[in-house]
């Protein structure tokens, strides 16, 4: 339980929960068909990638009633395996638009008056995101949402400049299948990605369906093929992950996947080869981030995306893209394209040109490309729009009210003296260290 405090309301009990990877997680946590699942505090809450939505009924339910299943999901065994698809003449290979499949030779007449794709060649194949299928549009279950050509080529030339050989694409394929296409093949790349439509597309050693949230990999061998990928390399090559993650989904439990990949990168001598990571996720969930990964930053480049109707690259200032990319790499190996931005010499890195430096903060501050102006009193760089407010001994908006009883306060038991993570209640050390 949590209790949250508002103004002249008594501290009111509201259901909360903590993230607690136990020891063995995730191959000794219970299982259905999308993977090992995660505890929550003392009880169960089964937890996917899948939906969003559907966890927090799973979660009550196992409030009420203890221990739940999600009941296991059928394989398609109707589509075609990247084997079958390979194995038919270019000219007799058939996609139907409406069934998002490829359509066998004894199953024509099931199709007849569904749309359809034919004269299918190998080079088509290895775009099956522009070319065949239809984003998942479901935001309550698996809404996908597919990278714009002006964001894939930043992060490819971005790849290219680092010298980076071996790219695993984690929920990326549009970056997946534009690496294929390049002309001197110096770089290769895997998709690990839960849509299982990719699998018609790629052949093992090219796709693996993965579950990102608890490591899970859907089909035996898959496992092995991944370890192949990361550890058969040369000395002088270099790995990338890049992973666009449901910004519904935990942050800890991503976290958790970046530290199980990086395991194992590691050698005979248990010395870790360091790799980049490349993290898609909104500004406003930094914290997170860092708070995990100190040595992770934020880039002011503003991503976007061909079928979302909010985050695109012509829109500025409050309806702009919240999307950025969060890095190890130092930002001053990596350079913003365009005009819309230019390198701080102070900051030794690229940023909007909207982004002022502040020479009090050393540091250009602006998080979502608006400007921002320096408070002497809050001693920080706030947004344009707010002013000081004396009584609330911080800057807000004009219009707010203020709330002069409002402390911080721990979210689990009330009290001043400690934030949540530090909270006696919890009875462990914290999550990660």
């Amino acid at each position: 339980m949590s209790c949250r405090k508002r103004k002249n309301i008594p501290l009111v009990p509201v259901v909360g929960f903590e993230v607690r990877f136990e020891e063995g997680w995730p191959s000794q946590a219970p299982s259905c068909y999308h993977g090992n699942h995660e505890n929550i505090s003392v009880q169960c809450f089964y937890l996917t990638s899948t939906s969003m939505v559907e966890r927090w009924k799973h979660f009550m339910r196992a409030l009420l009633r203890g221990k739940e299943r999600i009941a296991p999901m059928p394989w398609n065994h109707e589509m075609m395996s990247y084997d079958d698809v390979i194995a038919i003449h270019p000219t007799k290979r058939k996609f139907c638009c409406q069934c998002q499949k490829f359509i066998r030779e004894d199953d024509s007449a099931t199709h007849i008056k569904h749309e359809k794709k034919t004269g299918i060649t190998n080079a088509d194949l290895i775009t099956p995101s522009l070319l065949f299928l239809t984003p998942k549009e479901n935001t309550k279950t698996n809404a996908q949402y597919f990278l714009s050509h002006n964001t894939i080529s930043f992060l490819h030339s971005t790849l290219k400049r680092l010298q980076i050989s071996h790219v695993v694409n984690i929920g990326m394929p549009r970056l997946h299948e534009h690496i294929q296409h390049e002309i001197d093949g110096t770089m290769t790349s895997i998709l690990l990605d839960i849509d299982e439509r990719f699998s018609m597309f790629w052949p093992r050693e090219k796709f693996l369906q993965f579950n990102m949230f608890n490591q899970h990999f859907f089909h035996d061998g898959s496992e092995e093929i991944f370890d192949e990928f990361l550890q058969n390399r040369s000395k002088r090559k270099n790995i990338a992950v890049v992973l666009d993650p449901p910004f519904g989904g935990l942050v800890d439990c991503i976290v958790q996947t970046i530290k199980w990949m990086s395991s194992r990168t590691m050698d005979e001598v248990n010395e870790s080869k360091k790799f980049s990571i490349f993290w898609i996720f909104p500004y406003f969930m930094e914290k997170r981030i860092t708070d995990n990964f100190p040595f992770m930053s934020m880039l002011d480049f503003q991503v976007d995306y061909d079928n979302h109707k909010k985050f695109k690259n012509a829109l500025t200032g409050r309806k702009a893209s919240p999307v950025r990319i969060f890095t190890n790499v130092e930002n001053e190996r990596i350079v913003l394209p365009g005009e819309r931005y230019r390198f701080c010499v102070p900051c030794r890195r690229y940023v909007s040109v909207d982004n002022d430096h502040c020479k009090l903060c050393n540091s250009c501050p602006s998080k979502d490309g608006r400007k921002c102006r320096h408070c002497e009193k809050c001693k920080k760089c706030v947004k344009s729009s707010k002013l000081h407010c004396d009584s609330c001994k911080r800057c807000q908006i004009p219009s707010h009210t203020c709330r002069i009883d409002d402390v911080t306060t721990c979210h689990l038991c009330g009290e001043g003296s400690h934030r949540r993570k530090h909270c006696p209640s919890l009875g462990a050390p914290p999550l990660f260290k």
